[in-house]
C-alpha cells in the first residue's frame, strides 16, 4: 500500500482543526496539526507536507508570514488558505500571486469542496 499523503492543518481554533484532521484522516491522508505559527514553522520544516491548510488569523503570526515561510522551507508544499474574513479580496489576490493553490472561507460550506480543492492542488 502506498504511503499516505501528508497534510498539515494550521489553525488556532482547536475544535475546528481537530475535527478537520479527523475527517481528512478518514479520507486516507496523514494529517498533523499546528495551533500557532511557531508550531507551523516547525512542522513545515520537519514534515515537508504535500499540502498545508493555513488559517490567516493566528495568535502569534499571521497566515501570510506562514505562507511565505512555507514557500522558503518546503517549496513543494501546496497551500490552501482558510479564513473567516470575507473582506479580504486584495489579500486573496496577493496570496494567489505568492503561489497559494486555494482559498476557502470558514465556516466551510462543504467538506466535499475542501476535498476537491486538496485533490486539485496535489494532483
Amino acid at each position: 500500500m502506498a504511503p499516505s499523503i501528508r497534510l498539515l492543518i494550521v489553525d488556532d481554533e482547536v475544535s475546528f482543526a481537530k475535527s478537520l484532521a479527523e475527517h481528512l484522516t478518514r479520507c486516507g491522508y496523514a494529517v498533523s496539526v499546528a495551533f500557532d505559527g511557531q508550531q507551523a514553522f516547525q512542522r513545515l520544516e520537519q514534515e515537508q507536507p504535500a499540502l498545508a491548510l493555513i488559517d490567516l488569523k493566528l495568535p502569534d503570526l499571521n497566515g501570510e508570514e506562514i505562507v511565505h515561510h512555507a514557500k522558503r522551507v518546503s517549496p513543494q508544499t501546496k497551500i490552501i488558505v482558510l479564513t473567516a474574513y470575507h473582506d479580504e479580496g486584495i489579500r486573496e489576490g496577493t496570496l494567489r500571486q505568492a503561489g497559494v493553490a486555494g482559498y476557502l472561507y470558514k465556516p466551510l460550506k462543504s467538506l466535499l469542496d475542501l476535498e476537491r480543492q486538496i485533490k486539485e492542488a496535489i494532483g
